[in-house]
């Protein structure tokens, strides 16, 4: 996520190119800032993050069955 928005940034990009993952991480881990930390922060922060794919529950994604022949009437602004 730290590379993806010092990428969109001009001033940024060619430097950040230049810097592995390792690195980055590695730095977080020197500041106080690992991965368990980080989500512990979040935690006491009483806020949740979610990756790609996640939902707060399972089945939320679920909207219908895939077997052809049944319909769904769902509002038009899904």
């Amino acid at each position: 996520m730290i590379r993806r928005i010092l990428e969109q940034d001009e001033t940024y990009r060619g430097k950040i190119a230049q810097i592995s993952d390792r690195t980055i991480y590695r730095f977080l881990e020197e500041n106080s800032l690992s991965r368990k930390e980080r989500f512990g922060l979040l935690i006491k922060n009483h806020r949740r993050a979610y990756h790609s794919f996640e939902v707060p529950h399972s089945l939320a994604l679920v909207r219908g069955d895939a077997r052809d022949g049944i319909w769904l009437n769902l509002p038009a602004s899904i």
